[in-house]
Order: C-alpha cells, then structure tokens, then sequence
C-alpha cells in the first residue's frame, strides 16, 4: 500500500512537472518567434540543433531505459558498492567516447550538415556549420545526464528530470527576453548547454543521498559494460524505428496536397501532450518497479504490477480518446485557428485528429508492453513489434492515403499501433500469464461499458450544446468543457457504480 502511494505521487509530480514544462516550451516558442522571427538564420538553427538531437535524444533514452534493470540487478547481486563503481565506469567511457564523436563532428561538420541539409548554400551553410559546432558539447553532456537519470530512477527518485526540463524552459526564457538581441543564435544554442550542465547540477542532491560519490574508474572489458552493450543496441534500434514511422507518414503526406505534413504534425503535437505528460509518467515510475520484481525473482507482483499499470493507462487512455474523436473539430479550432490557419485547415487537421485518436489507447498501452519486456531483460521482441507496426504502417498508408488523404495515414499509424499492441500482449501474456487473470479480464469488460455509456453522453451534450451555439472561439470552448464533463462524470459514475478498480 505504501508503495503504491508512493508511486502514485510520483506520477502525480512527473505530470504536474510535465505541465510546466510544455507551458514553459510553448512561451519559449513565441518568444523566439519574436526575438528572432523567420529567417534563414533560424533555419540554420533549428537544422543544426535537430541534427546534434537526432543522435543525442536515440542514445539517452536507450541508455535510461537499459541502465535501470542494469543497476539494479548489480547491486541485488554485488552490492551498492559495485553498483557505484559500476556507474563511474559507464560515466568515464561515455565521457571518452563522446569525446571522441564531437571531436569527429567538428572536423567533418561541412559534409554532416550537407547531408542533412542539402539545399542549405552560402551564409546559410556557413552559420549552420558554426551553429552546429557550438551546440556539440550538448551530445556528452545529455548522455551523461541519462546515466543520472538511470541510476536515480532505479533507486525509485523520479524528481531530478522533471525539474531539469522545467528550468531549462525558464533558462531558455531568460535568454530570450534579455539576452538575445546581443547574442542571437549563437547564445541560444550556448544556453542549450548550459541547460545541460544545470541538470547535472539538480541531479546532484538525489545522487548524495544515494550515496554516489564520482571516482575516475574505466574497464571496458567490465562484463556489466558488455551486457548494456547488448541492451542498448536493440533499444536504440526501436526507438529508430518508431521515429522511422514518422518519417515515412510524411513521406507519404508529401504526395498529397500542400500542407499534408503539417496537418499530420499539428494532430500529432496534440495527441503527443497527452502521450508526452500523462502516459510518460505513469510509464517512467512503473518501469522500475516492474525491473526490481524480476530481479528479484518476485513474478507474482511483477505480473500484478503489470496489470495495475495496464489498468491505470486504459482509465485513462480511454476516455481521453474518445473525447478527441468526439471534440476533434472545437479542440483544433480553439487550439490553431488563427491568421493563416482558416477553418478549412482546422476541418482537415480534426479529420486527421479523429483516426489518430482511434489508436490513442494502443498507443497508451506500447510503451508500457515495451517496458515490461525491457523488465524482464527481453531487448528483442520490442524490436519486432516496431519492425511489424512499420511494415503494417508503410502497407497501409500506401493503401489508405489515395482515398482517404491524410486521414488515411492516421488511420493506418492507428491500426498498425493496434495490431502491434495485440501481437505485444498476446506474446507477453504466453511467457507471462497476465490476461488470463479474471481481474484483469473483468476490469476491461467493466471499462468498456463505461465507455459506452461515456460515449452517448458525450454525442448527446455535444450535439445539444452545437445546435444552440455558433462558431466562435468562445462558444467551442463552452461546447468541449460542457461536453468534456458531462462525458467523463457519466464515465467516472459508472466506473464508481461498477467498482472499476485501478
């Protein structure tokens, strides 16, 4: 019961952080907008940030995800002692080998930025070259901060990264309001790193208290070394492949009409805030916990565990979902319409909306599936389930998108998530033995007929409420709050009369 508590305010702190820092990133977009507005000079940037970023955010979220079973299998086996010493190794030959791959990105950072930018020519090139330059000490510095991150959030200390992203976003505000007339580009891509240093400073009190003390250790030939080795490679490889599944949604959307992708991108940063805040929290807390059972031997709770996080995304995947795919119109209108964003792009963009949100729930219950199989020290069969989830995706955006247009393609991203999901579930329940379990079954069954009581209040209120009101900002907002609760207190009530339990 304590346990549980504690996890639960956790999660509650990841989310309210989570909050935070995308109201911090948004005020950190219309600055920037505004201090340094559209030009080729912030195309350089955005190039040579996103560059630097597309190998730094694959590795750190690897080396996270693959350090906690790690560390905590070391210090049930050896102490924390080795647990520690272990720790200083993987910092040392991170810090070397970064190292390494900034000294090479520096030298070859002309043909780096020509590959990724091949259109890119004259001042345009030279600024991003130089950007790029500046901003690849942030590579080292993020790996480092994962390891952190890792060794913290083994221990069950989840409060360290919440903060940092939030004083980043203030870090970067500052910047923008005072400092950027005098140091443009340059300081922001500066400020980046510092941002970086600054979580490794807020990192510093949960690493004490754990008892961690830096020391100059460095053994490749280390077997636990060895062993991340064999973690990290098909960790990364998912992760690459699930960001290939955007690429080639674009790829797609690029032979339809003009504004296709951006369409795709806007339905996707709203269904991303709530994958981003509310699921990524319940997800970060759980994961350890999940690894700590099966270090242990302890498969009984592991399995309970597994179940309980599975019932807590689906109370709460659910209703969201269907509350995007019956308010995707006022939500996408009250959220991007504005200036060059007219009625018929929100029309558009709340169709593409609606058939992402079909596969919301699928997409939910991925990560915690993937979790549960990093859990138990099984690296490849996440793998396979994002291999299977492209092949599916790439088939069905092919097929979907001549008819459907853009719809099509969130279609089939949202079917191709849900076939994943049913092969992930049906898989880890064989080696498992989770869904069989009546609890779990009877929790689902009471769920559904939550949500389809749910579903007819909230058709009902919002065609009610539409009818009675035009087409103006504030009347879709009353539409979506009237709608919005009315749906989820009928969903709650019946949850409460049904003893749904989480």
């Amino acid at each position: 019961m304590k346990r549980k508590k504690a996890m639960k305010e956790a999660t509650l702190y990841i989310i309210y952080f989570g909050i935070a820092a995308k109201v911090l990133s948004f005020i950190k977009g219309i600055l920037t907008a505004s201090k340094i507005g559209v030009s080729y000079k912030m195309d350089s940037y955005l190039l040579a940030f996103s560059t630097i970023m597309l190998l730094t955010s694959l590795i750190s979220d690897g080396i996270i995800i693959a350090v906690i079973p790690l560390l905590q299998e070391i210090q049930e086996r050896h102490g924390i002692e080795r647990k520690i010493s272990y720790t200083n190794n993987l910092i040392n030959i991170t810090a070397v080998f970064s190292f390494i791959l900034i000294l090479i990105g520096f030298i070859e950072a002309p043909a780096i930025i020509k590959i990724f930018g091949p259109g890119f020519k004259g001042k345009e090139l030279d600024k991003t070259i130089l950007l790029f330059r500046i901003g690849l000490p942030i590579i080292s510095l993020s790996w480092i901060n994962a390891i952190f991150s890792g060794f913290l959030q083994s221990v069950h200390s989840f409060k360290g990264g919440p903060k940092g992203k939030v004083a980043s976003g203030i870090l970067h505000i500052i910047y923008l309001l005072f400092f950027a007339k005098t140091f443009a580009l340059k300081g922001l891509m500066v400020t980046g790193i510092i941002s970086a240093i600054g979580q490794i400073y807020i990192f510093r009190k949960g690493l004490k208290r754990n008892e961690f003390k830096y020391s100059w250790n460095f053994d490749l030939k280390d077997k636990y070394i060895k062993k991340l080795r064999g973690y990290l490679i098909p960790i990364v490889a998912g992760v690459g492949i699930n960001e290939l599944n955007v690429s080639i949604d674009n790829a797609v959307a690029s032979t339809l009409s003009a504004g296709s992708i951006a369409e795709l991108s806007y339905a996707n940063e709203i269904i991303d805030l709530f994958l981003g805040v509310f699921i990524a929290a319940i997800v970060t807390v759980i994961f350890p916990v999940l690894s700590e059972d099966y270090n242990k031997h302890d498969e009984d709770h592991l399995k309970n565990e597994i179940k309980h996080g599975m019932n807590m995304v689906l109370i709460i995947a659910i209703p969201v979902s269907i509350i995007l795919i019956t308010m995707a119109e006022p939500i996408v209108k009250i959220i991007f319409q504005r200036g060059a964003f007219d009625a018929k792009a929100s029309l558009l963009t709340s169709k593409v909306l609606a058939h992402y949100a079909f596969g919301l729930v699928a997409m939910a219950l991925i990560p915690l599936i993937t979790r549960a199989y990093y859990s138990i020290q099984d690296m490849k069969t996440p793998v396979v389930i994002s291999l299977a989830a492209l092949g599916i995706n790439t088939i069905l955006d092919l097929s979907l998108a001549p008819f459907m247009g853009n719809s099509g393609i969130a279609l089939g991203t949202s079917i191709s998530i849900i076939l994943a999901l049913i092969y992930g579930i049906f898989d880890l329940n064989r080696k498992l033995d989770i869904v069989r379990d009546d609890g779990l079954k009877d929790t689902v069954l009471k769920i559904g007929v939550a949500t389809v009581i749910m579903t007819e209040s909230m058709f009902l209120a919002h065609g009610t409420i539409s009818t009675l009101l035009n087409d103006l900002l504030i009347n879709n907002i009353l539409d979506i709050s009237f709608s919005t609760i009315t749906g989820v207190g009928v969903y709650a009530e019946v949850c409460k009369v049904l003893r749904v339990k989480i």
